[in-house]
Order: C-alpha cells, then sequence, then structure tokens
C-alpha cells in the first residue's frame, strides 16, 4: 500500500470489519470509520481520501453528518477526491455509478487501454 501511494495513488477505507453501516448505532458506526481511517492514515503517512460502504448501505443520515461534522480530518470520508471539495450528501448521490458501469469499468476499461497502448 505504501508504494502505491508513493506512486500517487489515493487509498480509501471500507471500514474496520465490513459491518451492515445501515444498522450501527453511533459509537459503533464512529469506531468503524475513525480506525479504519487512523490505521490507513498511520500505515501511509496520508489522509484517507474516500470511504465506501460496505454493501452500499450507508448509516442513518444524521450518523453519517455528525461521523463527517465531528471528525474534520476525515471529513472526505463521502467518497470525494480533494480536487472536489466538499459536498452535500444529496450531491454525492449522482456521483455513485449503477453496478454494471461499476464492474465495466473495474474490469473490461483497463483491458480496452492494454489493448489500444
Amino acid at each position: 500500500v505504501r508504494s502505491l501511494v508513493a506512486d500517487g495513488h489515493a487509498v480509501g477505507t471500507h471500514t474496520v470489519s465490513h459491518p451492515d453501516c445501515s444498522r450501527l448505532d453511533w459509537d459503533d458506526l464512529r469506531d468503524e470509520v475513525v480506525e479504519s481511517a487512523r490505521t490507513i492514515r498511520e500505515h501511509t503517512g496520508r489522509p484517507v481520501q474516500a470511504l465506501t460502504w460496505p454493501f452500499g448501505r450507508r448509516p442513518k443520515p444524521e450518523l453519517e453528518r455528525r461521523l463527517r461534522h465531528e471528525n474534520p480530518t476525515i471529513r472526505l470520508l463521502m467518497g470525494i477526491a480533494p480536487m472536489f471539495g466538499f459536498v452535500s450528501l444529496e450531491e454525492r448521490e449522482d456521483m455513485e455509478h449503477p453496478f454494471l458501469t461499476a464492474l465495466f469499468n473495474l474490469y473490461a476499461q483497463p483491458l480496452r487501454r492494454l489493448i489500444l497502448s
């Protein structure tokens, strides 16, 4: 991971234990996200750039807002890279890709680039 970060890649988090975040209370949600972000920061020397919720299940909106508000060092945990600045939860929804598009981007796009290069 350190070598990826040294090469300019951003590293995101996915929580500590991959729970269904829609079912977590405040303390468990905070521990899952903050501990995960802290671990990544310790290993890479850089703050977390993004977070994706396990299973795509987001926590209750009020808990998500509280998490962002109380943890300014990981304020980008809504999945927004620094170049985009801070956006609201509602704006972030438009940035998520449908499942098939995400699969295409993950598998087919790299193959396409390899073939065309």
